[in-house]
């Protein structure tokens, strides 16, 4: 970056950034491994619009400060997103038979309550391979056709199960042990931290209620997620879709298929719901089937959050308000979802959190 020419600057700040890689490099091992790489690439893209138009992804200092400073948002300049990008991701068989390419993919995930928090995800997740091979070519733009994979001059959307045999022995092991289970902590993650905001709104619609009005509000929520996949097959979180596309006019066989039958479920799963009458197992039987569970012994699925979350340790004294805490704690049974049967239509409960006092989800 300092190679070309950042702009402005006292002449300390060298020597600040310089002390503050010292610093980083006395920690040792990295972090975040897989967003380390010789193009230190970052992502650059408007946040109020959606299937990548206007992502881009570019390397060198020069190059992303006058993207940004040509973005303009609701009014304002400056007004774009920038990120690390991940370097190192997992590279698949394109389907075309051409070189490796990254991929991403979209799970969906339906909400059916709040307060207590419900939800449900669906393991057909469906992925979408980049249509270029995955290549960085100097510095300044990338190519977006490798890299931002919901940008596409064909349908590149590909099911779970093609995606999986296309990579070869040991895949569907890998993703069962460890994707899966790291993918769902972070959709509860996320989840109870919007919990608040969407509870918040609830709180507001009773206030306004009359009396003689009936109770609500009786809705369900379905959201896409979207993740993109590193070299060692964790998943980190990119969005969060609302109103995600219902694939009506995706050909790939196999996908839309899933799709109009997960519909067709969770419809059904929210109607129940909200009339009483879908069969959930109570969060102390979840417990209690987790427990034979663990007695039965087998391998434990990797898990997003350490264990140490799950009690007071030296530097984390707020766990009882931690996130990642409340998801360790998360009944085994429910790690990888729970199927309750055939009502559900291939969903799995994935949450099923007691009923919290209100001030309890503020704080």
């Amino acid at each position: 970056a300092c190679g070309e020419g950042a702009p402005g600057g006292a002449a300390g700040d060298g020597d600040e950034a310089a002390a503050v890689l010292r610093r980083l490099e006395s920690c040792g091992r990295r972090r975040q491994p897989s967003l380390d790489g010789e193009a230190n690439a970052w992502v650059v893209k408007d946040p109020c619009l959606s299937r990548g138009r206007s992502v881009t992804v570019l390397t060198g200092l020069r190059s992303i400060l006058q993207r940004c400073e040509s973005c303009k948002s609701n009014g304002l300049y400056w007004n774009c997103i920038v990120q690390k990008y991940i370097e190192r991701p997992l590279l698949v068989p394109r389907p075309d038979g051409g070189s490796p390419a990254k991929a991403d993919l979209r799970a969906w995930v339906l909400v059916l309550d709040w307060n207590p928090l419900v939800a449900f995800a669906h393991p057909e997740v469906y992925f979408r391979v980049a249509t270029r091979p995955y290549e960085f070519r100097g510095t300044g733009q990338a190519d977006t056709f490798a890299h931002a994979t919901n940008c596409r001059d064909e349908d590149n959307r590909v099911t779970l199960a093609s995606l999986l045999e296309s990579i070869g022995p040991g895949a569907k092991e890998r993703w069962r042990e460890r994707t899966w289970p790291m993918l769902l902590d972070g959709v509860r993650a996320s989840l109870l931290a919007a919990r608040d905001g969407a509870e918040g709104t609830a709180m507001e619609f009773k206030r306004r209620l009359k009396a003689e009005s009936p109770p609500g509000p009786n809705a369900f929520e379905l959201y896409g997620f979207d993740f993109a996949m590193d070299a060692d097959w964790r998943p980190w979180l990119l969005e969060v879709n609302t109103s995600p596309d219902m694939l009506l006019t995706c050909d790939v066989p196999g996908i839309k298929e899933w799709a109009d039958g997960a519909t067709e479920a969770l419809c059904r799963l929210a109607l129940l719901y909200h009339h009483k009458r879908l069969g959930l197992p109570k969060p102390s039987e979840l417990e209690a089937m987790s427990s034979a569970e663990e007695d039965g012994g087998g391998p434990a699925p990797q898990r997003l959050f350490p264990e140490c979350l799950t009690c007071s340790t030296p530097g984390h004294e707020a766990a009882d308000f931690c996130y990642g805490s409340v998801v360790a704690k998360v009944p085994r049974c429910l790690v990888c979802g729970y199927d309750i049967g055939e009502v559900a239509g291939g969903w799995l409960l994935m949450l099923r959190e007691r009923t919290a006092d209100e001030a309890s989800i503020w704080k």
